[in-house]
């Protein structure tokens, strides 16, 4: 039999038991699987219907055993899935409310206690790389005080500021100082090399320059001459007037040698001797030179006049390097005192 639930007039339901209808074993195996066995069966029938399918469970209905017929329960799958469909929906939108609260509560907590933090750090640095001003260490300890690393990342910060400050202000002090020294000392060599009495340079400043010269000698540089100027009877002068008069007539003659070569460097290489480094127009007219400084003293080439300023006479020699004839700067050394020694003999038989 087939029944349907009715509705009557006066608005009430019940249900009607239809006429019998003939089912097939096909189409409904488990209806009849309850009929012949009297039990209630593994599995329902499933009716192909549009927009869903239906399920129909059976059971035997057995009285007084008595088996009178077959009570079967339908239920479409539609009404099931709606109710699940709105359980589910709504159950996900209780998930996705909870997540995005969950997520603002992270997001606030870290930028709260982590990104606003680290944009202090961040200031606090700009600012220091901006003013170089150490204070800004104290303010980077006094605003981040907590045991997590953020707080040892700002601690270490504030003490690489203070140890950058305290290096950059040794750093400047030392600078300072070996400034001061570096000038002390560029002034101390200064001295090293000067002459007291005549002030210009000494024994030491010369055979620096002979160095010099060597290099240069090796490296082609040939165009050089020595020129050395001995004074005359500097005892003689001492014994007559005393030291003094000695060292007036060591000056006079200083300055003769300078003002006459110019353009060489002049050096006082012993208490009455004075050596020339020739270079540039004082090598090329070196005999008129010579001719100037005699006559300058007032001796002339001659040796003539040679008391007037203070009685002095003096003697030049000089050599122009000679490939032919010298190998090293020595040679050319040599050679000049060798012609001021051949002056100084023929000064004397005059």
């Amino acid at each position: 039999t087939n029944r349907k639930e009715k509705t009557g007039k006066d608005g009430e339901h019940y249900l009607r038991i239809e006429d019998h209808v003939k089912e097939s074993s096909d189409t409904h195996p488990k209806l009849w699987e309850a009929w012949d066995t009297g039990e209630v069966p593994q599995g329902y029938d499933t009716i192909d219907e549009v927009p869903r399918n239906t399920y129909v469970f059976y059971a035997p209905l057995v009285t007084d055993g008595r088996k009178l017929g077959v009570i079967g329960t339908e239920i479409s799958i539609g009404a099931l899935n709606y109710p699940i469909l709105q359980t589910t929906l709504r159950q996900l939108l209780v998930i996705a409310i909870v997540l995005i609260v969950v997520v603002a509560i992270l997001l606030w907590f870290i930028d709260r206690f982590y990104i606003k933090r680290l944009e202090r750090i961040n200031d606090s640095i700009r600012i220091y790389s901006k003013d170089k001003n150490a204070r800004i260490a104290g303010e980077i300890d006094k605003n981040d005080t907590g045991n997590d690393e953020i707080s040892s990342l700002a601690n270490q910060t504030a003490a690489m500021i203070s140890e950058i400050d305290t290096y950059m202000t040794d750093l400047v002090k030392n600078a300072k100082e070996e400034n001061g020294n570096s000038e002390q000392t560029a002034a101390m060599n200064e001295l090293a090399i000067r002459d007291s009495l005549t002030g210009i340079r000494n024994k030491a400043a010369y055979d620096k320059e002979i160095k010099s010269l060597e290099w240069g000698l090796d490296s082609g540089e040939k165009k050089f001459g020595i020129a050395i100027v001995d004074m005359n009877s500097l005892g003689a002068i001492n014994e007559a007037g005393g030291r003094e008069k000695g060292d007036i007539a060591i000056r006079r003659l200083c300055r003769s040698v300078c003002v006459t070569f110019a353009h060489s460097p002049v050096f006082r290489t012993d208490g009455d001797e004075f050596a020339i480094i020739l270079r540039d127009n004082d090598y090329n007219m070196i005999e008129e030179l010579t001719e100037k400084l005699y006559a300058d003293i007032g001796q002339g080439l001659n040796g003539r006049d040679a008391d007037k300023h203070e009685g002095f006479t003096a003697a030049l020699g000089y050599a122009l390097f000679d490939e032919d004839k010298d190998n090293s700067v020595d040679d050319v050394i040599r050679r000049a005192y060798e012609a001021m020694n051949e002056r100084k003999a023929v000064m004397k038989q005059l």
